[in-house]
């Protein structure tokens, strides 16, 4: 749901729950998915975009393409959504290469799910989110400052 709006079915069903016994603290706990994509380029090499100064939790840090999706989005659009909001590429089928999850406190767990594909393309369009872009061998995206379970699924890619 975009612009912040709110869904009825969401607060029927908190009120549901609370009517049930359920306590408020489990109820209100937050599950994210989040999704990030390789994008190989026929060459093999791998597209890594560093994250801008202004990023608010990995400023200047390398990473590739992807986000957290939205509520009722699904997975394999949201990757494609989040791509070409990121870069201007345009994925076609991306497949999974690797599903991980991570519990971020007590109340905040985190599911996710990387993807790949091989693109002809090579244009690259920047969002105002990353500041610079370069294609990496595999091996060079091990030693860019980049998120580790990232580092861990370059491995898996085909």
């Amino acid at each position: 749901m975009s612009n912040k709006q709110r869904d009825p079915k969401l607060y029927i069903s908190i009120k549901n729950k609370l009517l049930a016994g359920v306590a408020i603290e489990n109820i209100m706990k937050e599950k994210i998915i989040a999704t990030k994509v390789f994008i190989i380029n026929k060459d093999g090499l791998i597209l890594a975009i560093r994250r801008s100064k202004t990023d608010p939790l990995r400023p200047l840090t390398w990473d590739i393409p992807g986000g957290v999706i939205e509520f009722g989005e699904d997975p394999n659009i949201g990757i494609i959504r989040e791509t070409q909001e990121e870069t201007g590429i345009v994925l076609k089928s991306p497949k999974i290469i690797n599903v991980n999850s991570l519990n971020v406190n007590e109340n905040m767990h985190i599911v996710r799910l990387v993807y790949y594909e091989i693109i002809s393309n090579r244009d690259v369009i920047l969002s105002y989110e990353h500041d610079l872009y370069k294609w990496v061998s595999k091996t060079d995206f091990l030693d860019l400052d980049a998120l580790k379970y990232l580092k861990e699924s370059v491995k898996l890619l085909p």
